[in-house]
């Protein structure tokens, strides 16, 4: 696999802006980060401002993170994607079409329902139905604003590719943030899912 040099988190909520200025300011320093989100209107507010006022006010981006709602312009050695799961198939038939190519993993925690039986699924095999390149998820006890305050944290790092897992678990680990590779997608996914289900 070819070195991360470009990456791109998809959605713009508290979660998937939080990973995006930490890859930016508290790792090793990616030339750049590009957050996606859809609403174009959003996009030019928080571009603007520098500031996702809605979801973390307070909490400026970084100069490195790049703002856009045109996701056929991504160009990224790894994409994350910072939406619902329930969201994550039609994400990945949506990057398909705009001719997105890279590897895929998942910030999301939960079951994907499904129209077929068994009614649910995970993440990976949800996105995996239709996207050619490597899945994964990366999952853990993270709250937004402390992730983009750069507070002590840890993360598990899991996809369908031994390398890409190595390099991922190194690209999010930080001076504040421990990233952990795993070899079993499952477990993490499940792990995530139900680790919300008892902190409910």
């Amino acid at each position: 696999m070819q070195p991360i040099r470009k990456v791109a988190v998809l959605g713009g909520g508290a979660w998937g802006t939080a990973f995006a200025i930490h890859l930016a300011a508290h790792t090793h320093a990616l030339p750049q980060v590009t957050l996606y989100m859809r609403s174009a209107a959003q996009a030019r507010s928080i571009a603007a401002s520098r500031e996702n006022a809605r979801y973390l006010p307070g909490i400026a981006l970084p100069p490195r993170v790049a703002i856009t709602s045109d996701l056929s312009s991504l160009r990224a050695d790894v994409l994350f994607a910072a939406t619902p799961v329930a969201e994550l198939a039609a994400l990945s038939r949506a990057l398909a079409a705009g001719g997105v190519d890279a590897p895929l993993v998942s910030l999301a925690k939960g079951f994907v329902a499904t129209p077929d039986e068994p009614s649910w699924t995970l993440a990976h095999r949800a996105m995996g139905k239709f996207w050619p390149h490597p899945v994964g998820s990366v999952s853990g006890p993270t709250f937004a604003v402390e992730v983009a305050r750069g507070l002590p944290t840890a993360l598990v790092v899991a996809t369908t590719d031994d390398a890409l897992t190595r390099d991922v678990a190194a690209l999010v680990r930080g001076e504040t943030l421990r990233a952990y590779a795993s070899e079993d997608v499952t477990g993490v996914e499940v792990g995530g899912a139900v680790k919300n289900v008892l902190a409910i």
